[in-house]
């Protein structure tokens, strides 16, 4: 059967990462296995959350429940998951982190503390479990790490170090073992493991080499077993597996899969959405107006809506629709378990698991609804954006921090960062006894990445 094993998986940046010309000076955002990052309108790159295999990119300290600064400069563009990827604004590829399958594309199955470069040209990024993408540009799409599942696209091929691809692609979202790419002319191609219907060719056949699967897409992401994107009208597409109400159709379980949970053909779930994040098990979105939208598995908070059971959902922790989380924010990315939010004046928002620090807010607890992040030196609020002022509700600001003089406006008490060791929850429960065996590879792979390394 299905089973939560809850391994620290995260999802690239896991909005869909164009190859264009990133906008200078631009704040980004990713979530990953554990952990986040950020990038400020300087280049500044910041880590927090689990440092397990040296994704923080500080040299091993275990783990961090504050933004931490890697000694880099000039960052552009990031991508997250046990492994992280990063671009700098000469097109040079960085990679450290988790690397037992060659994700970081360096030749090695090194664990790396710190960032070591890859290659350069590249143009975007994009981060699944064991693997990676990454668009050069001149639209070629490349590909490294494990290949199981046929996720790099290039037949049965293991590679540790970038391999091509093919030509003409525009964007690129990698999932748990799955990947999606966008050519320039708006088609959506897929490939890898399928299981749950996630590539959308309506077959649960895994794709060893890309298939295409529709046309008129500007924008795609990938979780663990399901997959969204947008069309240039803005409508919202999503597939694949279903159990904790990730699609957003209002359903836990679908006619079109027989016994198990998933939606085997792109899906119109709404209209009106510019940007989308996916997670293992939960899904985000914004709208035009800035308005930002969650749905799927809230088992620790991660869709930020102050509640960790819904209606909807009977006993499930879910949330099977499109739900309104808040406004004025710009960007977003989906983690495992975790969600983050950047907002137009630089402040950023997180909610859910924290069990490594991963919310930066300072504290190890979870949050159910989204929370300020506080900065590197402990003075005040993240700003990723610090010539854009911002006004900060005092009920916002953080419990480690005191608003001095007005609202916005913050002064640090006297306080130390905590920085210290913690443990991976394994919770192996079955959702749905009817749901399709998961493949005894994967789930050997899962149960040996629980375990202590």
């Amino acid at each position: 059967m299905w089973r939560r094993v809850m391994v620290r998986v995260g999802f690239a940046l896991a909005l869909a990462i164009g190859a264009g010309a990133a906008v200078a000076g631009a704040p980004k955002i990713a979530a990953g296995s554990g952990h986040s990052l950020a990038i400020d309108t300087a280049g500044r790159l910041l880590a927090w959350g689990s440092d397990k295999h040296g994704q923080l990119g500080v040299g091993r300290v275990m783990q961090s429940d504050h933004p931490l600064p890697v000694s880099i400069t000039g960052a552009i563009k990031v991508a997250s998951s046990d492994h992280n990827l990063m671009l700098k604004s000469d097109g040079s590829l960085w990679a450290w982190g988790n690397n037992g399958y060659g994700q970081l594309g360096d030749g090695t199955r090194t664990d790396r503390s710190t960032p070591v470069q890859i290659g350069t040209g590249f143009s975007a990024i994009a981060g699944g479990w064991w693997h990676s993408l990454a668009l050069k540009v001149d639209g070629s799409l490349w590909a490294w790490g494990d290949n199981e599942f046929g996720q790099l696209g290039v037949g049965s091929l293991r590679e540790p170090a970038p391999v091509r691809v093919g030509t003409g692609f525009s964007a690129i979202a990698a999932g748990l073992v799955h990947s999606l790419a966008l050519k320039a002319d708006g088609s959506l191609w897929a490939w890898g493991w399928n299981l749950a219907g996630q590539l959308g060719d309506g077959t649960d056949t895994n794709r060893l080499t890309p298939v295409q699967i529709g046309t008129g897409f500007s924008a795609i992401a990938a979780g663990l077993g399901h997959s969204l994107a947008l069309k240039a009208d803005g409508s919202l597409w999503a597939w694949g597996y279903n159990r904790d109400g990730q699609i957003g159709d209002g359903q836990l379980d679908n006619d079109a899969c027989s016994s198990f949970l998933c939606v085997m053909y792109p899906k119109q779930i709404g209209t009106g959405f510019s940007a989308i994040a996916a997670g293992w098990e939960h899904s985000l979105a914004l709208k035009a107006d800035g308005s930002l939208w969650a749905w799927g598995g809230n088992g620790n908070g991660q869709i930020g809506d102050d509640q960790l059971d819904n209606d909807v959902c009977s006993s499930f922790l879910c949330v099977t629709y499109p739900k309104q989380i808040g406004t004025g924010f710009s960007a977003i990315a989906a983690g495992d378990y975790h969600s983050l939010a950047l907002k137009a004046d630089g402040s950023l928002w997180a909610w859910g698991a924290s069990g490594w620090g991963e919310l930066g807010d300072g504290t190890f607890t979870n949050a159910m609804t989204p929370q300020l992040a506080v900065n590197d030196t402990l003075t005040g609020i993240l700003d990723l954006d610090p010539a854009t002022p911002n006004s900060i509700p005092r009920e916002a600001i953080p419990k480690l921090l005191v608003a001095t003089r007005k609202d916005g406006d913050l002064k640090s008490l006297s306080l130390s960062g905590r920085i210290h060791l913690g443990a991976i929850v394994s919770a192996l429960t079955p959702r749905c006894a009817s749901a399709r065996p998961m493949p005894n590879a994967l789930r050997e792979e899962l149960t040996r990445y629980s375990s202590p390394r």
